[in-house]
């Protein structure tokens, strides 16, 4: 969204973060991960770029959060 992107769906990747953290927590505790099993990443998020959105003069319905660039 740095680039100017209206809007976005996706992965929180911070969240996604932890949760891959807390499979390989779970994989070091058992000593074993042949067992282990694929994750898709649990949260997903609707995010828009309040500056873009300004100055397309577009309001965004709700369940969008707004974010800004870094």
């Amino acid at each position: 969204m740095a680039r100017g992107a209206l809007a976005a769906y996706g992965a929180d990747f911070y969240a996604w973060g932890r949760q891959v953290g807390a499979q390989a927590a779970r994989i070091l505790e058992k000593g074993d991960s042949s067992r282990t099993q694929l994750e898709e990443v649990a949260l997903r998020k609707r995010v828009f770029n309040p500056k873009s959105a300004a100055l397309l003069g577009i309001r965004m319905p709700a369940g969008f959060e707004p974010v800004s660039a870094p």
